[in-house]
């Protein structure tokens, strides 16, 4: 598969393991970005271009894709840094059907797992699925998702000045900016934002951002040493929004941050995932007598045939697109969205309601009903 076919498949943003057998030696290291056709990941060494070599991927499942990657490129990064290497896959039916599958549920799915990750890493957190808070020594960082649609960009570059690619400083500090810029960028902002590419490493991005011609937003990457390029946002980052109890650039109030979080969710309900479910109901002699309460979701989990699953440390937390719930909170507010299973807990991923998106773990005194997934 050449360079020019991997382009043309939607690419995701997930970090997997994976093992890489070079002539050197075994690597162990994990994936960038995932598409039908291959993947990327930092790699170091790096094999040359064309180099065939064994590959085994673990999915979030637990299993394993084996087969071959094929080096179709790579961009170098910092000297201290491994290279961005672009491969494609060769697997045989068995693997290619694992991996498959893998990317429709990225395709359908994906943004849902990522703020499920979240959940995992922070299961007491009713507001996880909007972004992470981290500990450190002089105070906490608070990262928060940009949205689906990137909401976070478009009000950033509302909110704040730009330039157009010619007029911006960036032309004079990063030779080579210019012409790629005059192509495809439409403005660029005059101040770095901050932002954590992959929810699972500690590595802050700190780079400017520019609306593209074509749609859009990217990261400009480059310097004295490294190749300028533009790397695609909106695709699952978290955004830098306050450190140490500060607001940082671009300094979004509370009621943008809840505008940006509702972002995600619009889009979410059009997923295909949701297009394609069905009405849930576990018994056809008296179906309203299992449309109420704890035990009628718990049943409906039990009898669909659509959940995912994904594991997180040593517990796994099935998602079920098709069984949809509306429950009543303490304040008398209606939340609606589809279910988890997080070990013993049973959860409502509430994408509908005041103060969403939030996770609303369910009791047998919950007041809950069972729901018609949107279409």
């Amino acid at each position: 598969m050449s360079g020019e076919n991997l382009r043309q498949f939607p690419r995701f943003r997930l970090a997997l393991p994976v093992r890489i057998d070079l002539p050197s030696g075994a690597v162990t290291t994990s994936t960038v970005g995932v598409s039908r056709g291959g993947l990327s990941l930092r790699l170091a060494p790096h094999p040359d271009i064309d180099d065939d070599v064994a590959i085994t991927i673990w999915l979030p499942n637990g299993r394993q894709v084996q087969g071959r990657g094929r080096c179709r490129s790579h961009m170098p990064a910092a000297p201290w840094a491994p290279a961005l290497v672009g491969m494609s896959l060769e697997l045989d039916p068995t693997n290619r059907g694992l991996w498959e599958a893998l990317v429709d549920e990225e395709e359908s799915t994906g943004s849902l797992w990522r703020m499920i990750g979240r959940i995992a890493n922070a299961p007491d957190d009713a507001l996880a699925p909007r972004g992470v808070i981290e500990e450190h020594p002089l105070g906490s960082s608070r990262f928060h998702t940009v949205g689906e649609n990137g909401l976070a960009y478009r009000l950033a570059f509302a909110k704040h000045d730009s330039d157009v690619a010619d007029d911006s400083d960036l032309c004079l500090l990063l030779p080579g900016f210019r012409e790629p810029a005059r192509r495809l960028v439409q403005r660029v902002l005059r101040q770095d934002m901050s932002f954590r590419l992959d929810e699972s490493g500690a590595v802050v991005v700190r780079a400017r951002v520019v609306e593209l011609k074509r749609g859009g937003w990217a990261y400009v990457q480059g310097d004295e040493r490294m190749p300028v390029g533009l790397v695609s946002l909106g695709v699952g980052e978290l955004l830098l929004v306050e450190e140490a109890g500060v607001s940082v650039f671009p300094h979004f109030t509370a009621v943008e941050l809840e505008q940006i979080a509702c972002d995600s969710f619009r889009h979410d309900l059009t997923r295909p995932a949701f297009a394609r479910a069905t009405t849930t109901t576990t018994t056809t002699t008296d179906p309203k007598r299992f449309q109420q309460g704890y035990d009628a979701v718990r049943f409906a989990q039990a009898a669909a045939t659509d959940a995912q699953v994904r594991r997180y440390g040593d517990r796994d937390i099935f998602f079920h697109p098709s069984v949809w719930a509306k429950v009543v909170d303490d304040d008398g507010g209606e939340l609606m969205g589809p279910t988890l299973q997080d070990g013993g807990k049973i959860c409502v991923l509430a994408l509908v309601g005041r103060s969403t998106p939030r996770v609303v773990p369910l009791h047998q005194s919950s007041e809950v009903s069972l729901l018609k997934p949107p279409r």
